[in-house]
């Protein structure tokens, strides 16, 4: 499913995420990437695709110890079916 977000190949590994479009209607996923790399804060928000999937986004900080800042671990999970009653 995440192929149908940023269309990634094993071949793609070590390349930056910027280098890629993506479907999602969200120009600021990069920015929020750093900002969590570099302040340690977590962050959730809802975004669509150009398909109107709605996704929740959470982006955490990744560490190996305790201060250590390595990146950022994002989920993108599908909500579109429980939009649908709200």
């Amino acid at each position: 499913e995440a192929k149908s977000i940023y269309p990634l190949r094993d071949s793609d590994l070590g390349r930056s995420l910027s280098n890629f479009s993506s479907a999602l209607d969200y120009d600021n996923l990069i920015t929020d990437l750093k900002h969590t790399v570099a302040s340690g804060e977590e962050k959730e928000f809802q975004v669509e695709d150009q398909d109107n999937t709605k996704y929740l986004v959470r982006i955490m900080p990744y560490r190996r110890g305790e201060k250590s800042k390595h990146g950022a671990i994002t989920t993108f999970i599908d909500i579109s079916r429980f939009t649908k009653f709200s």
